[in-house]
This record gives C-alpha cells, sequence and structure tokens, in this order.
C-alpha cells in the first residue's frame, strides 16, 4: 500500500512538471508570435531618380510610424523590379505588397478586374522628354518608318508618353502609329546607343537623369509638344490589392503617412535624400546638386495627391486603350482612402 502510494505521488509530480512544461511552452509560442516582424514587400527602380529618393526615406520612416498605429517589428524589404509585368505578377502572387511606378502599371490590373487592386497614393509628377538625336527631327511628325524609338517595355510609361505625343500632335486616333519604330531596351542601353558616334536610336524616353545627361552633353534634344512645353507631367504611384489593404488597413495607413513625412523632409531638406539613392543604387556620375537641378528641370514633384494619375487614367480611356470594367468605376472605388489622399 506504501509503495502505491508513493508510486501515484511521483506519477502526480510527473503530471504536474509536464504540465508545467507545457505551459511553459505555450508562454514560449505566444510571446515568440507576439514578437514576430510584419513583413512589407515594396518595389524598387533601381537608378530611377524620380522615384528611389522618397523611397528611402519612406522605408527608413515606416516601423516608427506603424509601430504607433500598433504594429511592432514591421521589416520594409525593398525588390528589385525589372518591369512592370514582373511587378504586377508579383502582387497578384502575394510576393509583392506594394508597387510604386508608373499609372500605366496600375491600369491594366485595374481595367481588367477592378475588383481587385487600388490606388494607395500618388507618389510623384515630372516631365518624361521625348530626346531624339537626329537634328531633323523638329516634331514627333518628323519621325520616319526606319526611325527606331526605345522604350523600356511595351504599354509601359514611355509608351505611354509616346501615345500623348501622338494624340496631341495627330489627334485621338494615331495614338499607335509608331508602333512598328519601337524598340525595348533598359534606359542604360539607350543611353550608350544614343551617344555612338552613328546612333542606333533616334528617339527615346528615358527618364531621369538619363534624359537630362544626353541633353546637357549635346548627343540628343528634347521635341516638344505642339504647344511647345517640353513634356505630359508623367504620374508614378503607390498601388497594392484589395486583400491586402483589407488585411492591412492600419499598415496602409502607415504606409502614406511615412511618404508625406519623407516629402516634407525632402521638402526641408532634399540632399541627404539624394546621397542616399546615389549610394544605394551606385549612381557615380552625378552628384546630390546635379539630381536637385534635374528635378527643378522636370518638375519633379512628391505629392500623395491623385488628380495627376487620374487625369492619366482618363485619357487612356477617351483614346480607346482601355475599354474594360475598370473605366465604369468610381472614385472611391479606385482609391484607397480618399480622406487621406487628395483626388482633385
Amino acid at each position: 500500500m506504501l509503495g502505491y502510494r508513493k508510486e501515484k505521488k511521483m506519477l502526480n509530480r510527473l503530471k504536474l512538471t509536464l504540465a508545467l512544461f507545457l505551459i511553459g511552452c505555450g508562454l514560449a509560442f505566444t510571446t515568440s508570435a507576439s514578437q514576430a516582424e510584419t513583413e512589407i514587400r515594396i518595389t524598387k527602380t533601381n537608378k530611377n531618380s524620380t522615384i528611389e529618393p522618397l523611397l528611402y526615406k519612406t522605408a527608413e520612416l515606416l516601423p516608427a510610424i506603424a509601430a504607433k498605429h500598433g504594429i511592432k517589428d514591421v521589416k520594409v524589404t525593398l525588390i528589385d523590379s525589372t518591369n512592370g509585368n514582373a511587378s504586377n505578377d508579383g502582387l497578384l502572387l502575394n510576393r509583392i505588397d506594394i508597387v510604386v511606378a508608373g499609372m500605366n502599371g496600375f491600369i491594366p490590373l485595374f481595367d481588367k478586374d477592378p475588383t481587385k487592386v487600388r490606388l494607395l497614393s500618388g507618389w510623384d509628377t515630372f516631365d518624361l522628354w521625348l530626346v531624339c538625336t537626329d537634328p531633323k527631327i523638329k516634331t514627333i511628325a518628323d519621325i520616319g518608318p526606319d526611325d527606331k524609338i526605345s522604350v523600356k517595355g511595351i504599354n509601359a510609361g514611355e509608351h505611354l508618353a509616346l501615345r500623348s505625343y501622338l494624340a496631341a500632335e495627330l489627334g485621338d486616333k494615331e495614338t499607335e502609329k509608331l508602333n512598328n519604330n519601337l524598340v525595348v531596351l533598359s534606359r542604360d542601353e539607350t543611353f550608350q546607343l544614343m551617344l555612338a558616334d552613328t546612333p542606333k536610336i533616334a528617339c527615346g524616353l528615358i527618364g531621369s537623369p538619363w534624359q537630362n545627361n544626353i541633353v546637357k552633353m549635346g548627343k540628343a534634344h528634347i521635341v516638344s509638344k505642339p504647344d511647345n512645353v517640353k513634356s505630359f507631367g508623367f504620374p508614378n504611384v503607390a498601388y497594392t490589392t484589395k486583400a491586402w489593404l483589407d488585411a492591412n488597413p492600419e499598415l496602409a495607413k502607415a504606409f502614406i503617412e511615412a511618404e508625406k513625412a519623407a516629402i516634407a523632409e525632402f521638402t526641408t531638406n532634399p540632399t541627404p535624400m539624394i546621397e542616399t539613392y546615389l549610394k544605394n543604387d551606385g549612381v557615380s556620375d552625378v552628384s546630390a546638386a546635379d539630381i536637385i537641378d534635374m528635378k527643378k528641370q522636370n518638375r519633379d514633384i512628391y505629392d500623395t495627391a491623385l488628380k495627376p494619375a487620374l487625369s492619366t487614367m482618363k485619357f487612356m480611356y477617351s483614346v480607346g486603350l482601355f475599354n474594360g470594367e475598370g473605366g465604369k468605376a468610381k472614385t472611391e472605388d479606385t482609391v484607397y482612402d480618399t480622406k487621406s489622399v487628395t483626388t482633385n
């Protein structure tokens, strides 16, 4: 009987020890889960002086601002984006959370299914120049059938800008007239080919800093719009999926707040943000002062407002580039939060 009591007491102690162990494991698991990182994956465009300075500062500020919204240990991962299609595929496959790119990247997704994606915020608006090496090309109407025009991608922002030139010069029905002239090259490749003694590319839409540098070097000239203005203002934006927004409403608000704080810092003192961009992207042929001057030349303005983006969207529908369900959507069904960002 005594042995039985001893065995029972030992068994109870073992049960208690096991219970305490399991409770401890549960507490350890809970603590680990509460300390887990919240990752946000955002696209970046290497060497792009319009997008990158603001992006790096927004990414830097976001964790602290997210913490104020109750989201601690936010990890920001910037993912190199080679082209708009790759970014959109990553977004739809849940490998990317936010795309920062030209408005032309958002519209195909929204047009196909306006229930899936939303504009989160504006980013910047800038002049994207049409630059040509052949001095005989004075207007876009002077481009002949054998003159090659470089763009980063079909239906990319550069292609949209080219269509804007054609619509202004020749009418809305002529926006595809130069499609057979297009060659798809990176901005760096286009820049080098246009610098050749015998240029292989007649014209290009290559963005900043490339467009500014090639004009400054005297290797190309700007082909103006019919009203003799250098360019149409081209908008970059931030956009994401409705599913991500539904799952992360406070993080989305924190992102917009971080962007606004970064814009305020850039307005006050742009040099440190530009120096970060130059270092991170390995840009060594221009200085921070050069980039600041280029931004003035390009009328490059950081702003979360979405009016320029929505105007671009309206143009694309008006000339018949898209005709899907997105064209019927209201502003409040296009933009995530019209209280956080202005639309008019």
